[in-house]
């Protein structure tokens, strides 16, 4: 019997590390959720930037205060290459809209098996690189800017694993 989120966070799992390679990532299509794609990476980067401003008073030596400005958030994931892919995760041209992916980053294997990570919230492909070696598989790239990432809890509660 699988974990949900919450029983997890009561046990020492909570506080484990995770190999990459028990870690699945789902892609799911934001304006069809039927259409998706489960795994075949070998990495999965986010990367979030929050501008801290400092407002200096007149008179001081040093800002007192840091004020939020722009949010961006990235992701950048490689893997190996298939025609599915390939038809899947084109990047964003005139079917902009289209293209909007939720990508969610779960546990795959023992008694947590399911429990988010992270998901990620609106994310376009704006790059897509196919590799090709003389010697090894064909690998692709893609990245692209998204509008949200939760936390494994943030994620659990808002899709029901938790």
């Amino acid at each position: 019997m699988a974990l949900r989120y919450s029983q997890m966070e009561a046990t020492p799992r909570y506080r484990q590390v995770a190999a990459g390679a028990v870690v699945g990532v789902k892609f799911i299509l934001v304006d069809d959720p039927k259409v998706f794609y489960v795994g075949g990476i070998s990495g999965f980067t986010t990367n979030q930037d929050i501008e801290a401003l400092p407002v200096e008073t007149v008179g001081t030596r040093l800002a007192e205060e840091h004020v939020v400005g722009r949010y961006a958030g990235t992701v950048s994931t490689n893997g190996f290459f298939t025609p599915e892919k390939g038809d899947a995760f084109v990047p964003a041209s005139s079917t902009f809209d289209r293209l909007k992916w939720h990508a969610y980053r779960f546990k795959t294997v023992g008694v947590d098996a399911g429990v988010p990570f992270d998901a990620i919230l609106d994310w376009v492909v704006s790059r897509a690189t196919i590799q090709q070696g003389a010697r090894g598989l064909l690998t692709f790239d893609m990245s692209g800017p998204f509008r949200e990432r939760l936390t494994g809890k943030e994620a659990a509660q808002r899709f029901g694993t938790y």
